[in-house]
């Protein structure tokens, strides 16, 4: 965040000053302190000779580092995030997710911006990166901002 305004947006703040913002506007990464508590989904590209782009969507539960659930597609669409999605819920929770645990489903990225994604994964106590900047931005006034 730091590098983020002093690069693109041109305010000089101190990391330290960031810091203590974000914690006291509840926008730090939690840590994961057992098992399904949180889940991320992001996706990463790479070139598989004269096939093309590939697209590899991964579903990583935090505490352990394990792989919930994937997706491997030669498109970057919904329907990959949500199979990768689906395939890691399935897994783990076969019988529903609601009350089991699953604290937060965190998606990275632009990619996922679909307004199925988001509702699909705000069903399950979803919070996407761009939900805390946007609450952050609702309650800090660019006049607060400047004078950080």
């Amino acid at each position: 965040m730091t590098a983020w305004l002093r690069h693109l947006e041109g305010v000089q703040v101190n990391s330290h000053r960031v810091y203590r913002l974000m914690r006291e506007n509840g926008l730090l990464v939690e840590q994961a302190s057992r098992p399904n508590e949180y889940w991320g989904i992001d996706m990463t590209k790479f070139l598989l000779g004269s096939l093309g782009w590939c697209y590899l969507i991964v579903v990583l539960d935090w505490y352990p580092r394990e792989i919930k659930g994937w997706n491997l597609s030669l498109r970057a669409r919904t329907t990959g995030w949500k199979k990768a999605l689906d395939r890691g819920l399935c897994a783990r929770f076969p019988w529903g997710v609601r009350g089991q645990g699953l604290g937060r489903v965190s998606v990275n990225g632009s990619q996922p911006t679909s307004v199925t994604l988001m509702r699909d994964t705000a069903e399950l106590g979803s919070r996407s990166p761009e939900e805390f900047y946007q609450q952050w931005v609702q309650s800090h006034s660019a006049a607060s901002v400047e004078g950080v």
